[in-house]
């Protein structure tokens, strides 16, 4: 604070005058006093122009003062916030929001010169904020600017992002794709024009874009089509960004690797294929595990060349011999290159590596395991004395022997030390016929994978990687047909047995039809196997014998005792069956036995209706549920059935035929439980479901027709000719025939 003026500070000389008067004589002290009046005058005069001036100075620092106090503790703050806001716009605000700022400026300005008292503190507080204020504009004019080629390049940016969407959501068209480019071309030469950029910044910019819009496409086409995606990729990967190629290339070959896979997997795998591993499990009692073991019988064989050529890497195999040969497999140079050539193992593998060396030995295995179609006998005589040890008849030179080396063994020597080796599997027990299945399986699927290797190598030449995938996926789609098959009559004899037990809220049912009633009864009895059948048969009789006084248990009997009478003709009317109703015989029993009866009435007779009982009794268990989903029939079991059994009697007739009328000459003479010839059971055991159903919705209207109409007796080549084909007829020769 500037201090004011005083008497003393400005005017000392007084006291001095003072002192002079006080010590004047009297003569002398008038003189002395006009002096000192006299100076003193003068004195108060050039004090009083002093303390003007002092009081001017005074007021000035004051006004400075003042001054730098608003300025510096109420101004500059309060700018200081204002400008610091504008600072922190990003963009079009920055440019858009700049006058509302210069504004807020000049009334901060105005408001506080409002608080200063005088002018000249007025005229001070304007001369320091102008030039602050103004300094501040041009800083904030010149941000605005740069922030206005900011938020244009911002635009610019958003612009072509939206291209690039929109050209990624048209990835299906080409047209539209093409259309949303060309707009991103238009936008950059835009650009380019108004910011003064060069024709190379152009290209450089339309080509990014080009390639960020045909990423977007082709991740949008992988999600959705893979296949395509892979297709786009090989058209237009030469405007893709080179830094961003293996990125994408990576994802679709991802996407599209198990598509690939599938496909090989289906084209390998013959219907005939899936069909015979399902019947091997339904027909045959072959396991899923049994399955799957015969699936990997190539490694079985693998693991015994492994054993006879280095005792399962326990021999010291670190050196070549006198034959050239080394490792676990004991391969030798030009064999180990040969597996190079063909592409089974890495062009960088080692022969003297022993992981290398065995696992090139195991791929030669199955490479030849597929080539001799599962033969391990082949697979061991090919390995050891080459592959012209297998002659092109398929015959084995079995005498071969290494003359420079007569103490080693023949290759039929070999072959039976090898499979020596090969331990028994569980596919290779059980029954004939199941082991015969399995060598049925074996061997087509040694085919399946002579297709596969040769898809793989079509679709990516050399890569022994992709070549085990395709193989790795084959295998799995056959053993997934098999656990799933294993896995619906698990299932479905699963339920079989809580119908059974009254487990699902019902009585535990005691005759077939009961058991049909249960819910869901209708659709798993088509997946039970031959033994789930007869396990649900045997049931059934069980549960009626505990309910022996039920009614139903009394139909059964009536049923039965009456049915022996047809047969025998001690029935002789229709009316004696219906008689039996009031004793207990259920009405829809008795419409069957009648039905029955008038049957036996025809020419013909039930000899037939008795061979269905007998001989094809297990066909129909095997086929009966087959037939019903087939053929459409799931809501007429009954009806179904019947359909069925006309097919089949029909069938039987036609082979009764050929062989003179004789019932027997059907009948397998080794079975114990009156079972079809194999050869004449085949025909009833369908590859395809489908052929089936047509087969018998061809076959059942005419086996009825030939039922209800019996024997046609003919007596010339014109009636023969008037004949429908299946209709059975008596020649002039007495003989009874079926026209085919």
């Amino acid at each position: 604070m500037a201090q004011a003026p005083t008497i003393q500070s400005v005017m000392p000389e007084v006291a001095q005058e003072y002192s002079r008067v006080s010590a004047a004589t009297p003569d002398a002290f008038g003189a002395q006093v006009g002096e000192a009046q006299q100076r003193l005058g003068n004195q108060l005069v050039s004090t009083g122009d002093k303390l003007f001036a002092a009081a001017v100075d005074f007021q000035k620092r004051q006004d400075d003062a003042d001054v730098d106090h608003i300025y510096s503790n109420v101004f500059s703050p309060a700018f200081r916030t204002l400008y610091s806001k504008y600072y922190a716009l990003q963009g079009k605000r920055a440019v858009d929001e700049l006058p509302a700022y210069f504004v807020g400026m000049e009334k901060l300005q105005e408001d506080t010169l409002k608080m200063l008292p005088n002018e000249r503190q007025k005229h001070l507080f304007n001369n320091f904020a102008r030039r602050r204020v103004e300094m501040e504009k041009d800083a904030m004019g010149r941000r605005a600017e740069q922030q206005n080629q900011v938020y244009q390049l911002e635009t610019f940016k958003s612009v072509l992002d939206n291209l690039s969407r929109e050209a990624g959501d048209n990835y299906s068209n080409d047209g539209m794709f093409a259309s949303s480019v060309n707009s991103m071309a238009v936008a950059i030469d835009q650009y380019a024009t108004t910011h003064g950029k060069s024709a190379e910044w152009a290209r450089d910019a339309l080509f990014e874009s080009t390639s960020n819009a045909t990423l977007a496409r082709l991740n949008r086409m992988i999600i959705e089509s893979p296949l395509e995606a892979q297709k786009l990729y090989d058209r237009d990967h030469g405007v893709i960004d080179p830094n961003k190629k293996a990125e994408v290339l990576h994802k679709i070959k991802t996407a599209v690797l198990p598509i690939e896979l599938a496909g090989i997997a289906d084209r390998a795998i013959s219907p005939e294929l899936n069909t015979t591993v399902r019947n091997a499990i339904s027909i045959s009692g072959v396991t899923a595990p049994q399955i799957n073991t015969a699936l990997q019988h190539s490694r079985s064989v693998a693991q015994a060349i492994f054993g006879q050529e280095s005792g399962e890497g326990r021999a010291n195999t670190a050196f070549f011999n006198s034959q050239g040969v080394t490792g676990p497999m004991q391969i030798k140079d030009t064999t180990f290159q040969m597996l190079k050539d063909r592409g089974i193992i890495p062009k960088d593998y080692v022969i003297t590596n022993p992981e290398q060396n065995k696992d090139a030995g195991f791929r030669y295995v199955d490479w030849l395991y597929n080539k001799y179609a599962g033969d391990a006998a082949k697979v061991a005589a090919a390995y050891y004395g080459g592959e012209g040890a297998v002659n092109a008849d398929g015959t084995i030179n079995r005498h071969w022997k290494n003359l420079q080396r007569p103490s080693d063994p023949t290759v039929g020597q070999y072959i039976d030390q090898v499979l020596g080796r090969i331990k028994p599997s569980q596919a290779d027990e059980g029954t004939a016929q199941q082991v015969q299945s399995v060598r049925d399986i074996r061997a087509m699927y040694a085919d399946a994978m002579k297709k596969t290797d040769a898809e793989a190598e079509r679709l990516r030449p050399g890569d022994a990687l992709y070549r085990k995938q395709a193989r790795a996926e084959t295998t799995l789609r056959l053993e997934s047909v098999a656990k799933a098959q294993q896995g619906f009559q698990n299932q479905a004899f699963g339920k079989a047995l809580e119908i059974l037990a009254g487990r699902n809220g019902g009585e535990p049912p005691m005759t077939w039809e009961a058991f049909y009633a249960a819910p869901g009864a209708r659709e798993i009895v088509p997946l039970l196997n031959e033994n789930g059948f007869m396990a649900v048969q045997s049931a059934i009789e069980r549960n009626a014998k505990r309910g022996e006084e039920r009614p139903s248990r009394i139909n059964a009997q009536l049923t039965q005792n009456l049915y022996s009478q047809i047969v025998d003709g001690s029935i002789t009317d229709a009316s004696q069956i219906y008689a039996k109703v009031a004793d207990g015989l259920n009405p829809h029993s008795a419409d069957y036995l009648v039905k029955t009866f008038n049957d036996s009435q025809k020419p013909g007779g039930l000899k037939y209706g008795n061979m269905v009982d007998q001989a094809g009794k297990k066909a129909t268990r095997i086929l009966m549920g087959d037939f019903i989903i087939a053929a459409g029939h799931k809501d007429k079991i009954p009806g179904a059935v019947s359909a069925f059994m006309m097919d089949l009697d029909s069938r039987i007739k036609q082979e009764e035929a050929k062989t003179g009328g004789d019932p027997r000459s059907l009948v397998d003479p080794t079975s114990k439980n009156n079972m079809l010839r194999p050869e004449i059971l085949k025909q009833y055991v369908p590859g395809n479901i489908t052929n089936l159903s047509q087969a018998a919705t061809k076959v059942a209207p005419e086996a009825a027709k030939i039922i209800e109409q019996g024997v046609v007796p003919i007596k010339n080549e014109a009636e023969y000719a008037a004949l429908k084909p299946g209709t059975r007829f008596k020649g002039p020769d007495g003989k009874e025939r079926i026209k085919p």
